[in-house]
């Protein structure tokens, strides 16, 4: 066995078929195993259901492998034409490359979904557990997406794309999320979503905070939506952003500030909701006081007294200067930003730099 031996196989695991041309090489330090993997159809939806314990936390805490990194060198092409991953949606084209050599372990990706784009790239060494993960996705259709998943008029249109850019160390999944560092930033370009479809599809969670940033939902069948952002910027754990959440629409503009602490697994972002002209100042004033807060595998929606407070002493000084408060008021937000939410939202963390 000092030699090198081929591995040209065809396995089946279940209903999962692979065929494999590999070159395995025991001769070295550690064994070798390279050449290529590729499969026509992986139907992840076959897989058995896993019984999950009931737990608070998100991230295990139990010790990452490490030495399993160590045990052998890899160098293998992967290449999976379609991986569903619910009812009718289905990554495509899927191509990786892996390589494992001395426990670092690199792995980049190239795939196609719902009409666009997605790649990526993720170190990991052992035995530090250094990781660094790059992702990017473009042309992604909200659409198709929904209409894979068996809702086929719940939105029209809505082009995402996203770019991930995070680095962290630990030795279990927990510290590796207190670490984190980077940013994540996402969005949805112009969509028509059916108001009821949206509460089916987020259950209590997103009707409860529906109705809170815009009580007209319920009575309107449609929100026409011309853009929303994410763009979290990360530090040691935690994921802050400052106006950084933006979604708007025809009627409202809805903004978001706070931050997701990894390390805690908690969250605490204040929403302000601002109603368009013509809507009245009632509208656009009150709503600003929604807050979402506590674990992230349960998180609550309340008001922000803070916000509240503010919001009415803005109206009571309306009332007092016979609205010129209120005009200055928004004379001076309008002063601090460029007229664009969504750009603002993009941008954030680029302020003053």
């Amino acid at each position: 066995m000092d030699g090198d031996f081929p591995a040209k196989l065809k396995l089946t695991l279940g209903t999962f078929e692979f065929d494999t041309d590999l070159v395995v090489a025991l001769s070295g330090a550690r064994p070798k195993i390279s050449g290529s993997i590729s499969s026509e159809t992986l139907d992840l939806t076959q897989l058995p259901p896993t019984e999950e314990a009931v737990t608070e936390k998100l991230f295990p805490s139990s010790p990452i492998p490490m030495d399993a990194l160590a045990a052998a060198d890899i160098d293998i092409d992967v290449a999976i034409n379609r991986i569903v991953l619910a009812q009718a949606l289905a990554i495509t084209n899927a191509k990786s490359k892996m390589t494992l050599e001395n426990g670092k372990l690199s792995q980049t990706q190239t795939a196609e979904i719902a009409g666009g784009s997605i790649n990526s790239e993720v170190l990991f060494a052992a035995p530090a557990g250094t990781v660094s993960i790059k992702a990017q996705g473009a042309g992604i259709s909200s659409e198709v997406i929904a209409k894979d998943l068996d809702a086929t008029d719940m939105i029209t249109e809505g082009v995402l794309d996203f770019d991930v850019n995070l680095s962290g160390r630990g030795k279990s999944v927990a510290s590796l999320m207190a670490s984190l560092n980077g940013a994540v930033v996402g969005g949805m370009g112009e969509a028509r979503i059916r108001n009821d479809a949206i509460n089916l599809a987020g259950a209590d969670f997103i009707s409860q905070l529906l109705s809170k940033i815009n009580p007209m939902a319920a009575q309107e069948e449609f929100t026409v939506a011309q853009c929303a952002v994410v763009n979290l910027q990360v530090q040691d754990g935690v994921a802050k952003t400052e106006k950084g959440i933006a979604f708007v629409s025809d009627r409202m503009e809805v903004t978001s500030s706070g931050n997701i602490n990894l390390a805690e697994e908690k969250l605490s972002l204040n929403i302000r909701p601002k109603a368009k002209e013509g809507l009245g100042i009632g509208m656009g004033k009150l709503t600003q006081m929604i807050k979402i807060s506590g674990p992230l595998s349960n998180p609550g929606i309340g008001i922000d007294a803070a916000g509240a407070v503010k919001s009415l002493g803005s109206i009571a000084g309306a009332f007092a200067t016979g609205g010129e408060s209120l005009l200055a008021e928004g004379a001076l937000e309008r002063g601090q930003s460029s007229g664009d939410t969504c750009q603002d939202a993009r941008t954030w963390h680029l302020a003053g730099k």
